[in-house]
């Protein structure tokens, strides 16, 4: 899929990921700087929950 929201999902999409568009997670882009300057946060958070 491209990162782009204005380029349509092409109409012979062979994955099938076009069914489930509205599932998937999308990033909060806002908070990006915040995250990047906390990288012992989301480390904490990734081991904790990767077991």
């Amino acid at each position: 899929m491209a990162t782009n929201i204005n380029t349509p999902m092409p109409e012979v999409e062979g994955s099938g990921v076009s069914a489930f568009v509205d599932q998937l997670h999308v990033t909060d882009p806002t908070t990006t700087d915040s995250d990047f300057a906390n990288p012992q946060d989301w480390q904490d958070l990734w081991t904790i929950h990767s077991r």
